[in-house]
């Protein structure tokens, strides 16, 4: 777990370098880093001394970002990536996707 947190800190701590926040925070959010996680504490105490990262609680889960990707909130950063399909009400009636 010690190995895993110092490859997830020194990532994190490589993009925080080329922010203003200090300490930057690093939202946190999944299964493998919930709070009691043995990743979660390996963090944490891996945080503890370092002045230039804190965990913070992330604002939304995978799901709120899907959703925002799906409806252009994010701009055109995942245009290229994506394709979007969307229902209408006559392809709902008819049964077919347009």
């Amino acid at each position: 777990m010690a190995a895993a947190a110092e490859e997830l800190v020194a990532t994190a701590g490589a993009a925080a370098a080329a922010l203003d926040a200090h300490p930057c925070p690093l939202a946190l959010s999944g299964r493998v880093v919930s709070p009691g996680s043995a990743l979660r504490a390996a963090l944490e105490a891996r945080l503890a001394g370092d002045g230039a990262l804190v965990c913070v609680a992330a604002q939304g889960d995978p799901l709120d970002g899907a959703w925002a990707i799906a409806e252009g909130r994010l701009g055109e950063a995942y245009s290229d990536h994506l394709s979007t399909w969307i229902l209408n009400s006559e392809s709902l009636n008819s049964g077919r996707l347009t």
